[in-house]
This record gives structure tokens, sequence and C-alpha cells, in this order.
């Protein structure tokens, strides 16, 4: 039974009190009783019952009411299972969309090189005649992406004039590689007018190195253009005549490299998504899922350690 003791707060508080925000009353001369776990209502002191409700007193409840405790344990497990299958089918989703398949052996395009390439569409309806347009004077180079030791590949060709060309860092999309023609023609197009290129692979894509084997929508593989741009001014590149190309995957990881580096003097992105989470629903849409379960793909990649993750 509680006790309400109509008290002025400020003159008949004890002088000694508990340190968490709860008030004590002595229970006589000299000792300080035990802590209110309510404390201040309109100018009131609460003193509840020390003692709770007995064990008797609890199953009397649970006899007497015994639809409201079972419709709250209902509740509580449609609850959890409900949670369970949404972060379950958020990590289907996760699993399946964002695994990069190691060497993408089935794309058409992985032996291709900007010296014997071809443009055409998936069909063969479209194509494109790129003789002209094919160049040799490119190198095998590699070196490390910004701000960890994984290693990134690249085709490089630095222009008539050499370091003082300017030159244009060129991004596939996801599942792809340097390889894409999506990248070797317009790289191809730069290099016929006189700028140099520098075609990469993302990490876990193509030649350059594995952290994970997944792809994160441009918030980690940022790093990777950005290890780009370190090179190209260690060759000798003036960063104010350094561009970026990207296409899909390529170009949300050039546009968050682009804000992240004030240096780089333009960008050109291709298709590249507004926001991840967009892009989880489609595809979640894409592989027959209800567009909700892509919600729920963001936290899961979160939680299994992507913190950057959308």
């Amino acid at each position: 039974m509680a006790v309400r003791a109509h008290l002025p707060l400020r003159a008949h508080l004890p002088t000694q009190l508990p340190v968490h925000g709860s008030v004590g009353l002595p229970a006589h001369p000299g000792r300080v009783g035990r802590p209110i776990r309510r404390s201040f209502d309109l100018g009131s002191v609460h003193l509840p019952s020390l003692r709770g409700p007995s064990l008797r007193h609890r199953r009397s409840l649970l006899r007497s009411h015994p639809r409201l405790f079972g419709g709250a344990g209902a509740l509580a497990a449609a609850a959890v299972a409900g949670g369970v299958g949404y972060f379950g089918l958020g990590f289907i989703a996760w699993t399946i969309n964002s695994v990069i398949p190691r060497g993408n052996t089935d794309r058409p395009f992985m032996s291709q090189t900007p010296a014997d390439f071809i443009a055409a569409s998936g069909d063969g309806t479209l194509s494109v005649d790129t003789t002209s347009y094919r160049f040799t004077d490119f190198t095998n180079v590699s070196f490390p992406a910004r701000g960890d030791a994984l290693t990134i590949a690249g085709w490089y060709s630095p222009g008539p004039a050499g370091v003082e060309s300017p030159i244009v860092v060129l991004v596939h999309g996801r599942a792809a590689c340097k390889s894409d023609p999506n990248v070797l023609l317009p790289a191809a197009m730069l290099h016929r007018a006189g700028l140099g290129v520098l075609l990469i692979d993302l990490r876990n894509h193509g030649d350059s190195g594995v952290d994970n084997g997944r792809f994160t929508g441009g918030s980690k593989e940022y790093r990777d253009l950005l290890g780009a741009f370190d090179w190209l001014v260690a060759q000798g590149h003036r960063p104010e005549r350094i561009g970026l190309f990207g296409t899909s995957l390529g170009a949300a990881s050039a546009m968050i490299a682009f804000g992240q580096e004030p240096r780089i003097a333009a960008l050109w992105e291709d298709s590249g998504p507004g926001d991840i989470a967009t892009m989880q629903r489609e595809y979640a849409q894409e592989m027959g899922y209800p567009a909700w379960v892509g919600d729920a793909v963001v936290p899961v990649a979160r939680a299994l350690g992507e913190p950057s993750f959308g």
C-alpha cells in the first residue's frame, strides 16, 4: 500500500540522499530509509510499499485473467516470429544480392582488353564497330586502396603528353570488371581524343583483391577510386587534371569518392543508384519478393559487419 506524504519538497527532504535520482526518508534518526522508486509528483513525495505483490496474489491474477495474459503472450510470440521472418528474408536478399562471384566467369567479356574488345548488346541486336577505337599502349598496374591494404588492379594509358595529359579513372558496375565494354568503349573514345585513361577493377571484382566477397553499394568501393587517384598523383599527374567516370556500382562509388576528395576535377556518372534502400527494394522485386523485403537488407548488412552500408 502506497503512502503519500504531502511535504514541501525543498523544506523537508532529508540531508542524506541516494545518488541516482531517488529520494530516501529516514526510518529513524541517523539512518537512511529505502530509496523511493517514484519520486516527484506536483510537489508531493510518493512512498511506495516496500513489499511487492505476493506470489499468491500473482497466481490469483493469472487465474482471474487468463485471457489477458494468454493474449499478451500470443502477441509477443507473433511479434518475435514476425521480426525473425522479416530479418530472415532480408538476410536471404542480402546474401543473394551482395555476393560477387569470384572471377565473374559467366560474363562473356571477361577475356577482353583495350586491344581487342567488342561492344554489343547481350542479344546481339546492337553493336558498335570498335576497330578504330582499340589501343595497345596500356600497361597492367596495381596499387593499394586508400585506407586499407587491399590491392586494386588496373590498365593504365597515360595519354600522348604523358603525365601532362588529362586523365580519367573509369569504373565498371556490379559483377563486372574493367573488361566490360560499358567502360572499355568510353575509355577508348577518351583515349582517341587524347586523354589518358586508367581502368580499374573494384574490390571483389576482376583481378583486384577480395575482402569479404560482397559489394557494399559504393560505401567501401569508393576507397578503390581514391587509391587510383593517389596512385596517379604519385606518378606525377596533377590533381586538377584527374577525372572520374563510373557506371552503375562504379557510378555510386565515383560519386562518393568525388565528394570525399575535393581535388578531383570532374565526374561523369552513368546509371548510378539514387540510394541503396531503393536499389535493394528493386532487387527484391526482381527476385520475386515483395519490395518490403529489400527494406530489411540495409539493417541486416549493418548487423553483419557493414556499418556504412546504405
